[in-house]
């Protein structure tokens, strides 16, 4: 595989730049409300607002290992693997999210049966990008051994979410999508401490 400097750098800092979202903000926001065991869709906003800087980062880092010939074994046309290169990213952060969803609410599994996705996923995304873009700094380590099962648990993901979601497309059409994101996007809090404070609040005193 032959890598510019460019492009070798920049999948760099995208992984480090991941690492730092994936250790700080989002173990914060996971461990802040799997506290709380809540029963409420609260936690979502916040934890897209790290995951998807996150794998876009990733996906960046993917995008680049790709332009360096990362996947050419797979011996499809480079459009076609860039194109499955972000598909492939955008199903691997579903599967992390899906993950932290169930470990946030896990009700009555254990938590620690959804630990190794949360964080074997981007981890192991991560480690495949550094690997393949710095092949120099450590030619005597193979890559095939991470490669190959990375590559196929994301082809099995990105089969998943199409089926997934083209399964709640045929059944509820447009709308229906479009109010399933929007539901995400916009939780509230509604627990019952929250609309507890909501009623003591004085609406004249606001206007002041």
């Amino acid at each position: 595989m032959n890598s510019s400097p460019l492009v070798q750098i920049t999948g760099n800092v995208c992984v480090a730049l991941a690492a730092f979202v994936f250790l700080l903000p989002l173990q914060r926001v996971v461990w802040n409300y799997a506290s709380k065991y809540l029963s409420d869709d609260r936690w979502v906003t916040p934890v897209l607002y790290s995951l998807i800087p996150l794998w876009l980062l990733l996906m960046v880092g993917l995008l680049c290992m790709t332009a360096i010939g990362g996947f050419d074994s797979l011996r499809l046309g480079r459009p076609l693997l860039y194109a499955l290169t972000v598909g492939a990213s955008v199903a691997l952060a579903t599967v992390t999210f899906v993950f932290i969803a169930l470990y946030i609410r896990p009700g009555f599994t254990p938590r620690v049966i959804y630990t190794p996705g949360i964080y074997l996923i981007p981890s192991a995304t991560g480690l495949l990008v550094v690997l393949s873009l710095n092949q120099k700094l450590a030619p005597g380590i193979p890559i095939h051994w991470l490669r190959w099962p990375w590559t196929i648990f994301a082809a099995l993901s990105l089969v998943a979410c199409l089926g997934f979601f083209g399964y709640r497309f045929v059944t509820t059409g447009f709308g229906g999508m479009a109010d399933f994101v929007h539901r995400l996007l916009n939780a509230r809090d509604y627990s019952a401490e929250h609309l507890a404070k909501i009623a003591t609040l004085d609406p004249q005193a606001g206007l002041h």
